[in-house]
């Protein structure tokens, strides 16, 4: 069986990382899934994007021997956003940001009560 840790390279998961190995436990991989803004804009912040593929990255395989896979999705944050909607009754409307009808949610273009 194969182990695959998945891994933001936040400290919650660096340490879930951390503990299992020196545990004992089994870590044979890290899956790291990078979300794009744009076609080159990584959705995180500048220096954490670097922080986790100059420091971050190499030693999860230096120090545990810990391979990571860096997985990333064909479309983009922005794709997302302007996507058109192709059915119903907001066809031709961008998806962009959707009103919800629920408890507490902004309905339309109207003012929350002051």
């Amino acid at each position: 069986m194969k182990y695959v840790a998945s891994c933001s390279f936040g400290k919650d998961s660096l340490a879930a990382i951390v503990a299992r190995m020196e545990h004992g436990e089994p870590v044979d991989e890290a899956a790291y899934c990078r979300i794009m803004f744009d076609d080159e804009t990584s959705a995180e912040l500048p220096e954490h994007e670097e922080w986790i593929h100059e420091h971050a990255i190499p030693l999860l395989q230096s120090r545990y021997g810990i391979k990571t896979t860096i997985i990333q999705g064909e479309r983009t944050y922005t794709d997302c956003f302007y996507s058109v909607f192709q059915k119903g009754k907001n066809k031709g409307r961008i998806y962009g940001c959707r009103f919800s009808k629920g408890r507490g949610a902004i309905r339309g273009s109207k003012r929350a009560p002051s």
